[in-house]
């Protein structure tokens, strides 16, 4: 009796599985049929005629701070008409969200003057940018590639085509809709934009307050890419700037009041800031794989006697005249990890 309970336990059990996997897969299907009628209508539908983009673009060019959203989706727009947009986006301030998908005349030629152009317009604050469907090919996605990397204000792109050169893409991304690739190269544009992607949401909260870590890795920065009000940086508890082209310590790193990592790998760094002897509050210092030759000891000595430093790093750097004075810091009794000068842990 007693087994055959067991049996119809596990019976139900598995038909109240089968019916939370078929519900799941329903709500799956009526999402995606959802989505593809948004995106059919959304290509179908012309919406301005070419006085009503002229119009827009007037709008733009005097900066109108009402106009803040613009959907030129499906319009036909061409090199002509995308050239005048970058004109009139050159002192733009105000617009925020910007859809240029289903124009395939625009092409990837000018797809790319458009993406330099963009960075040459430090005060368009850009959050959103549709260009997909505009014709785009492997050269062009490069190109944007590299412009999203060094813009922290975009949080949501979108660049879905039908073909680009050599390969045939199509997916969806939450936040971010990007190529998806059967070649190397494409799948490696596709994870790298999306990472860029999530740190400039990560980067605006820190901007707003949301979050005390300054993160910004792998971004090919260099020393004069980041300066920071010193609001922001008297709150940043995390500091992590790895693997950018920085050649100096942050210039004003004495405004970093409640620092507790400071991680700086991977850069050019060739000299020790003296005014590490600032950041009072120190517990983590990553400066591997830099281009330093020799350690201020005076310094270390009043990190290590006087702060809250107990994690040190140092491997790959070029250090110079090795000897038993950096046992003074090794063999610091404070020190919780020591990594050594030559690559050794």
């Amino acid at each position: 009796m007693e087994l055959r309970n067991l049996n119809d336990n596990d019976e139900a059990l598995n038909e109240i599985k089968t019916n939370e996997n078929n519900k799941k897969n329903n709500s799956n299907k009526i999402q995606k049929n959802e989505k593809r009628q948004r995106r059919d209508s959304k290509k179908k539908k012309n919406k301005f005629i070419a006085s009503e983009v002229h119009e827009f673009l007037k709008r733009i060019e005097i900066n109108d701070n009402k106009l803040t959203k613009l959907d030129l989706s499906n319009n036909d727009l061409t090199v002509i008409t995308t050239t005048e947009l970058l004109k009139a986006l050159s002192s733009n301030t105000h617009l925020k969200k910007l859809d240029i998908s289903y124009n395939p005349r625009i092409g990837s030629i000018a797809m790319i003057q458009f993406i330099n152009a963009l960075s040459n317009y430090p005060k368009l604050h850009l959050k959103f940018l549709d260009l997909s469907y505009t014709g785009n090919d492997e050269q062009s996605i490069n190109t944007i590639h590299d412009w999203i990397q060094n813009n922290l204000k975009l949080h949501h792109f979108h660049i879905r085509e039908h073909k680009v050169v050599p390969a045939k893409l199509d997916i969806g991304i939450p936040g971010l809709h990007l190529l998806k690739a059967r070649s190397p190269v494409s799948k490696q544009i596709e994870k790298q934009i999306r990472f860029f992607i999530k740190q400039n949401v990560a980067f605006q909260k820190f901007r707003h307050g949301a979050s005390n870590e300054l993160i910004l890795t792998s971004r090919q920065l260099k020393d004069e890419q980041i300066e920071f009000r010193d609001e922001y940086l008297a709150r940043a508890t995390i500091v992590n700037f790895e693997n950018n082209l920085l050649s100096h310590f942050p210039s004003k790193l004495d405004k970093f009041l409640s620092i507790t990592q400071l991680n700086l790998s991977n850069n050019n760094i060739t000299v020790i800031s003296d005014h590490l002897r600032y950041l009072k509050t120190l517990g983590l210092l990553n400066l591997s794989n830099n281009q330093i030759t020799e350690i201020p000891l005076d310094l270390f000595k009043e990190l290590l006697t006087h702060r809250q430093l107990t994690n040190i790093y140092f491997s790959g750097n070029p250090i110079r005249n090795l000897n038993s004075q950096y046992q003074i810091i090794e063999n610091s009794s404070q020190l919780n990890e020591f990594n050594k000068f030559l690559g050794n842990e």
